[in-house]
């Protein structure tokens, strides 16, 4: 079950590693967007929109490097997720495995012991029988008895 779990809270980390993934390339996106409106400004304005231009450009590319580092890591941390779900997964398969040979176990140890109590129930059965014709044969010998005593008080 932590299992699950854990699979459950690396799938919630992917998502938002993605989400993250999602919001950066719309940023990229966003800053491309500007590039493209400065180079319209560029046309119409060449000489003194240039040296700003410059600049900015400067800056988005600063930006566009710092995005660039981010993602190279988000890139790394989902390669490293998608090994740790890899882990997770032989893990589950082999516990499932060991469930199984378990289970398997524990069905043929509750087979033996049904079959030991197949045997002592009708052990008793037969024990059973047995001093019920020990009891039958007691009570005809206490009968001869209490026969032959009254027999015997007649006669003395």
């Amino acid at each position: 079950m932590n299992n699950e779990k854990l699979l459950e809270k690396m799938c919630a980390m992917l998502e938002q590693q993605a989400a993250t993934l999602n919001a950066l390339v719309i940023k990229a996106e966003a800053l491309d967007v500007k590039v493209d409106a400065l180079d319209v400004k560029v046309d119409s304005n060449h000489e003194s929109i240039n040296s700003r231009l410059d600049s900015s450009m400067e800056a988005v590319n600063i930006k566009l490097d710092s995005i660039d580092y981010r993602l190279t890591n988000v890139e790394s941390t989902v390669s490293h997720l998608m090994s740790s779900v890899d882990n997770l997964e032989v893990l589950v398969k082999q516990t499932k495995a060991s469930v199984a040979s378990m289970e398997t176990d524990h069905a043929q140890k509750l087979g033996a012991l049904y079959d030991g109590y197949k045997v002592m129930y009708d052990a008793v059965g037969d024990v059973r029988t047995s001093i019920k014709k020990m009891e039958y044969e007691q009570e005809k010998h206490e009968f001869m008895i209490k026969w032959h005593d009254s027999v015997i008080r007649k006669t003395s």
